[in-house]
């Protein structure tokens, strides 16, 4: 209360990027973390995390799940694609349609991992 923060970010095994290994992820103190937490807790690293561990996190208490890595490098991966396949005939924004269009996929499927597909009504 007295920092004004809005959401705390907690270390309970995870790191931003790609894993090497499977992460240790605390479950234990991510449980007691939530038990006196006033705010939001963010997780950061859920990029490469598999979906159940995801959604046992949000389960327990975490309100921000950071996949930036993962939606970055598809975007990287999903640039080069279309750029080799010749989709873009010479124009840059087509190649950024497809990107679009690739990471929808990725996008919704991250949005349903995390519990939040269909609950834009709640939100208004």
């Amino acid at each position: 209360r007295e920092t004004g923060i809005d959401m705390l970010a907690v270390g309970i095994g995870t790191a931003h990027g790609f894993y090497k290994g499977k992460p240790n992820i605390r479950f234990d103190l991510l449980e007691q973390l939530t038990a006196v937490a006033s705010l939001p807790l963010v997780l950061h690293g859920g990029t490469g995390l598999e979906d159940d561990v995801v959604r046992r996190c949000v389960a327990n208490g975490m309100a921000k799940v950071n996949v930036g890595t993962l939606v970055r490098t598809r975007c990287v991966e999903y640039t080069a694609e279309a750029i080799e396949a010749g989709q873009h005939q010479n124009h840059p924004w087509r190649v950024a349609e497809v990107v679009k269009h690739r990471i929808k996929d990725d996008i919704r499927h991250l949005i349903a991992v995390v519990g939040s597909a269909a609950r834009a009504d709640d939100h208004k």
